[in-house]
C-alpha cells in the first residue's frame, strides 16, 4: 500500500463510485478537453467518433460494475460541495503470468488539472489492484497525449509495447 498523500485543498475525499456518479463521470469523460487529448493525427476521427467510443466504454462499465468485484470506479469528491471532480476505472483479470490490473479510464475536471488529483486517483487504483493480488498494473495512452505521458512516467509506468497505425 502506498503512503497516504496529503489531499489537495480542492479534494474532500476519494470513494468508490456508484450509479449516482455516472452523470458527473460522463461530463468529465466527454468534456472537449478530454476528447481533444484522444484525437489521433493519423485518423480521420472527429470528437464525435471518440465520443461514441467512450460512450460504449462507459455503458459497458456500468454493467460490469454491477456484476463483479474485480471492476471498480473511484471518484474524487471536491470541496466544499462534494461534487465529482475526477474518476478512475480499474479492472483486474487473471492471466498465465499472474493477476493483472488495468486502468481503463482516468479523468479529472479540466479546471483542476495540475493539482495532483490524477496522481491520487492512480494511487488508489494501484492500491486496489495490489490489495486484490495483482502483480502488475497496465494502461493505454495515446502517444501524443504528452500531459498524461508525463504523469505516468513520474509515477513509474514504463512503455511495454507499441500499438501502430498506418493510413491507407
Amino acid at each position: 500500500m502506498s503512503e497516504p498523500r496529503p489531499l489537495p485543498s480542492v479534494l474532500k475525499q476519494i470513494r468508490r463510485g456508484s450509479d449516482r456518479d455516472w452523470p458527473a463521470i460522463i461530463d468529465i469523460a466527454f468534456a472537449p478537453e478530454a476528447m481533444a487529448a484522444q484525437l489521433s493525427p493519423y485518423r480521420n476521427w472527429t470528437t464525435d467518433h471518440v465520443l461514441a467510443i467512450k460512450r460504449q466504454i462507459v455503458d459497458a462499465w456500468k454493467d460490469r460494475l454491477r456484476e463483479a468485484v474485480a471492476h471498480v470506479v473511484y471518484v474524487a469528491e471536491g470541496q466544499p460541495d462534494g461534487r465529482v471532480i475526477g474518476y478512475v476505472m480499474v479492472t483486474i483479470s487473471d492471466t498465465p503470468a499472474g493477476r493483472q490490473g488495468w486502468i481503463m479510464e482516468l479523468g479529472v475536471d479540466k479546471g483542476l488539472w495540475g493539482q495532483g488529483l490524477g496522481t491520487i486517483l492512480l494511487e488508489q487504483a494501484e492500491d486496489y489492484c495490489r490489495d486484490n493480488g495483482a502483480r502488475y498494473i497496465g494502461l493505454g495512452v495515446s502517444s501524443f497525449n504528452e500531459r498524461a505521458l508525463r504523469l505516468y512516467d513520474q509515477l513509474g509506468y514504463h512503455e511495454e509495447r507499441r500499438h501502430l497505425v498506418k493510413v491507407l
